[in-house]
């Protein structure tokens, strides 16, 4: 009977212990942030965010707002969106993008274009975003929007996962990685997935 007790004292201990951690709070990641170069690897990274952006956070979703660079007639493959403008002059225009944290899957929409620029789109985005314990975890998977290349629309191209956290200081370290997901008979050899973690620092 002594031991059945304590197991049972046990077992409400181990469940309270649980709830406390599923009531946590998450960490409050809103704000502007500014990348310290000297902080992220590998050297010479441009940062998961690029050099600076803002987070809006509410209970069950948040944000990403930075600037891209829109390029004249084509996609600039190093900016976080495919912005090509209408115009011979390239533009600096707001990309948001937003994720539902309810751990459920979510197609990403094309982030929306201003006047005079158009948004190319060769994959399709979805995602899943859900917070841990102290940590925000977004996982994308990107497939072929239609055929091209040999592939069939909708054939997974690459998962993308990406870690939100506060260190003690309170800068916000990132770490991302992406692993290519299309490997074709004979085609050309795969490189490793390489990991980025870019830390920034907050100034507002």
């Amino acid at each position: 009977m002594l031991r059945s007790l304590s197991l049972a004292f046990g077992a409400v201990l181990l469940g309270s212990a649980l709830l406390g951690a599923q009531a946590q709070d998450p960490p409050r990641l809103a704000g502007q942030w500014k990348l310290v170069v000297e902080r992220t690897s590998p050297e010479g990274s441009k940062g998961a965010f690029g050099g600076a952006f803002e987070i809006t956070q509410q209970p069950t979703s948040i944000a990403f707002v930075r600037q891209v660079q829109a390029v004249p007639g084509a996609v600039n493959r190093d900016q976080p969106a495919p912005f090509a403008t209408t115009t011979q002059a390239p533009r600096s225009i707001t990309s948001t993008e937003s994720y539902t944290t309810d751990g459920a899957e979510h197609e990403l929409s094309p982030p929306t274009a201003p006047a005079g620029v158009k948004v190319m789109v060769n994959e399709t985005r979805s995602y899943r975003a859900a917070w841990t314990t102290g940590q925000l975890v977004i996982v994308e998977s990107n497939k072929t929007a239609g055929a091209r290349g040999g592939s069939v629309a909708g054939q997974l191209t690459s998962v993308t996962r990406i870690a939100l956290s506060l260190d003690p200081d309170g800068a916000l370290v990132v770490d991302r990685v992406s692993i290519g997901m299309m490997p074709r008979p004979n085609g050309p050899r795969q490189a490793p997935p390489v990991a980025l973690r870019s830390v920034y620092k907050k100034t507002r």
